[in-house]
């Protein structure tokens, strides 16, 4: 045959052949089957094997010397990698750069159980951190300090930094004791720095009481931005143990940073 590109067909297959080179491509195959090329035998010789892809992967298929056909799964190999789904890749504990992605969903592998504020985000990893801790005092027991903010939420080297506070007595009955006359929101330092004070007058039944109210007093840490001590959380406490009075619910907010 004198032209250099001839085209014939076989049952399923449509095959453009070089007649000197014997190269073939596939233009079509049954639907189970894409062929990528075959070779020939020059000169319009028969199909020495072909180059597939197949639902099980790529697959190369055999001619054997007679000219037949080798069943179409004869050198298969593992299925491509586009089989998988992408979606269902995950990021796991490794780095992205070191490859470390496993199949399950990045939904609930790469994001794991533990809480973010808990496990992720620390005072050490943020210049400024906000707070809002809440706290009870009992006036049969409010000459003891009760913890509002810990030393180890602020952090060595850190202080804390109040913008706001609510003291509310939560209930009808007012704050009284002969000699009590006061209780103060305080560092935690041995000799603990007073942060304000809140009058006993001021501490009525059902009173709620904020920075710029009445018979609040407010320390230098508090007005110049001072902060607590370096290190130190923050308690409240009465100058003693008080006779009667509802309960005071404190909700202290502010910063913590270096």
């Amino acid at each position: 045959m004198s032209n250099e590109l001839q085209y014939f067909s076989r049952p399923n297959l449509g095959i453009a052949k070089s007649v000197t080179t014997g190269v073939s491509m596939f233009f079509g195959a049954s639907a189970d089957k894409t062929a990528i090329f075959a070779e020939v035998e020059a000169n319009g010789g028969a199909v020495k094997g072909s180059l597939y892809i197949g639902t099980t992967g790529i697959v190369y298929q055999k001619t054997d010397v007679n000219g037949n056909e080798d069943d179409w799964t004869n050198g298969a190999v593992a299925a491509p990698i586009a089989t998988a789904d992408i979606e269902n890749l995950a990021v796991t504990t490794g780095k992205i750069n070191d490859l470390a992605v496993t199949a399950g969903k990045i939904a609930s592998d790469a994001v794991t159980t533990a809480k973010v504020l808990a496990n992720n985000i620390t005072p050490a990893k943020l210049s400024v951190l906000p707070f809002v801790r809440v706290a009870t005092l009992t006036a049969a027991a409010a000459g003891t300090p009760v913890e509002v903010l810990s030393d180890a939420d602020v952090g060595t080297g850190r202080k804390a930094f109040i913008s706001g506070v609510l003291i509310n007595v939560s209930g009808g009955t007012a704050w009284t004791d002969a000699s009590g006359t006061v209780v103060n929101l305080q560092d935690n330092a041995g000799s603990p720095v007073n942060l304000l004070a809140a009058a006993k007058a001021q501490l009525t039944g059902n009173a709620v009481l904020g920075l710029l109210s009445t018979g609040i007093t407010l320390a230098t840490a508090i007005k110049t931005g001072a902060g607590t001590t370096s290190g130190k959380g923050i308690s409240i406490a009465a100058d003693e143990d008080f006779t009667a009075g509802s309960d005071i619910i404190v909700t202290v907010f502010g910063m913590i940073s270096a």
